[in-house]
């Protein structure tokens, strides 16, 4: 959840599905894994870790806000074990290591470029319009989350068959209008968000 900017309003099914395609959920006799995975995002609730938003009928949150102070707390402990790497987050500074790069997001615009060893990265995050995508190489990439970048368009995923290991693909609120041609070539694709207005043609992979 350190990935996310602060007070950002995080989908409870979209978390669940990230947490899967990093394989941080693992099936127990034989239990569904968004099942599952659910069960772990009302425990964080039930533990005053994360703030429910949106209950349902049912009484069950459709998504979170994580607490400013418990933010902080992941946010140094993610940075600091290399778990994650954030550009220009809420202070504005940058959380940068100079390991290789596992899970890396861009929370807001960066006023210097870094170099960072992206080979290894499982996971890439961005919620501005950013070049970093484009030189992206990884072929371990599992999660790639790009909802509510609006400067996204169809040419910034044409070459998305490059993350051979790609399980998680979120191209919604953005200004995608036809899903790339090589989406046919994620042989391991478990999870396609695209909920875009402007989308107005599959691929015939699909």
């Amino acid at each position: 959840m350190t990935l996310f900017p602060e007070d950002y309003k995080i989908d409870r099914l979209r978390l669940v599905h990230r947490w899967i395609s990093e394989g941080f959920v693992h099936s127990k006799d034989g239990k569904d894994l968004v099942e599952l995975g659910d069960a772990y995002f009302h425990e964080l609730v039930n533990r005053s870790l994360i703030q429910p938003i949106d209950i349902g009928y049912d009484g069950k949150a459709w998504g979170c806000r994580v607490h400013d102070t418990i933010l902080d707390f992941l946010i140094y402990k993610s940075t600091q074990e290399n778990f994650c790497t954030l550009l220009g987050d809420r202070s504005e500074a940058t959380h940068f290591s100079d390991n290789e790069v596992h899970r890396l997001s861009q929370l807001g615009n960066v006023g210097r470029s870094h170099k960072m060893d992206l080979s290894h990265a499982r996971t890439f995050g961005t919620f501005v319009h950013t070049k970093q995508m484009l030189s992206l190489e990884s072929n371990a990439l599992r999660v790639l989350d790009l909802e509510d970048c609006c400067g996204l368009e169809n040419h910034h995923i044409k070459s998305i068959g490059r993350f051979p290991q790609l399980r998680y693909l979120n191209i919604s609120s953005t200004r995608i209008t036809k899903l790339p041609e090589q989406i046919g070539d994620l042989r391991h694709l478990e999870t396609l968000n695209a909920y875009c207005d402007l989308l107005r043609e599959l691929s015939e992979t699909v």
